[in-house]
């Protein structure tokens, strides 16, 4: 149970860093 948590909160950290990125080229093109 916490180990299948704390994964599911890695992968949703790491979404949303990876659009932040995407969001931060976008922005500063």
């Amino acid at each position: 149970m916490r180990y299948s948590k704390y994964r599911r909160v890695r992968f949703i950290l790491s979404g949303t860093i990876h659009d932040g990125l995407l969001y931060y080229l976008v922005v500063s093109q």
